[in-house]
């Protein structure tokens, strides 16, 4: 009875995180095309330099993206503020999209080195016009992909 309870005190906390709604599009200080990245070949790891050796993908620096940008026309709004951004050398402060509740533990670097693609997880955010979270982040589907490949769906891989 107690697993019971557990369980539906970590469900509820799923949602209520909001990380499981799939089509959430947060607005964002700049509405980022993850399309136009996509269609000039620019890898995910790339620009989230962290996916391969941390827990979290990370964002892209302002940096990083002035060091791109600088080189290129700067005739959209959204590249003109990009670029303000990059002169002023602040940080933009994107909302994310993702986010893993506290209870969970979710390791990229192991999802990376397994050679899960990020659109097994992410869908086709490639195809954004606009930042937007494409897939629902729900235990039942990370369960599902874990018995796929033959790993492990102990509760505490995953769950602090």
């Amino acid at each position: 009875m107690r697993w019971a309870i557990g369980l539906a005190l970590v469900l509820a906390g799923i949602s209520a995180s909001g990380c499981n709604s799939a089509g959430a599009s947060p607005n964002q200080p700049i509405a980022f095309p993850h399309r136009a990245h996509t269609e000039n070949q620019i890898e995910c790891a790339f620009c989230h330099e962290n996916v391969a050796r941390s827990s979290a993908a990370g964002l892209p620096t302002t940096e990083l993206c002035g060091t791109c940008h600088s080189a290129m026309a700067q005739d959209s709004p959204a590249t003109q503020t990009l670029m303000e951004y990059v002169d002023k050398d602040e940080v933009i402060p994107w909302v994310r999209l993702y986010e893993v509740p506290d209870f969970a533990y979710f390791p990229h670097q192991w999802h990376v080195r397994a050679d899960v693609a990020c659109s097994e997880c992410h869908g086709e955010i490639g195809t954004s016009l606009r930042a937007e979270r494409h897939e629902a982040v729900e235990m039942e589907t990370c369960i599902a992909c874990h018995e796929q490949r033959g790993q492990t769906v102990d509760c505490v891989a995953c769950h602090k």
